[in-house]
């Protein structure tokens, strides 16, 4: 968990830790590993300033707004 701004590469869950979560206040990673699986934002992405949470849910990286301090469902 980051308690603020979270860019360059994050590795969370190695090396095949598939419940493992990357969350922070503002997600913005040039790449995001998370077990074995890689994601990187689309080309011109721009991060939203708000707390997001990504997890592995169906065999993909997935970023949700984390609400209501709780993080979202797998």
């Amino acid at each position: 968990m980051v308690w603020g701004m979270l860019k360059g590469m994050v590795h969370a869950g190695y090396p095949d830790n598939e419940q493992a979560l990357v969350c922070s206040l503002y997600l913005s990673p040039v790449q995001l590993r998370i077990a074995h699986l890689l994601s990187r934002p689309p080309e011109g992405f721009e991060a939203q300033p708000s707390p997001e949470v990504a997890m592995i849910r169906d065999g993909q990286i997935v970023v949700e707004t984390w609400l209501n301090g709780r993080p979202p469902r797998r």
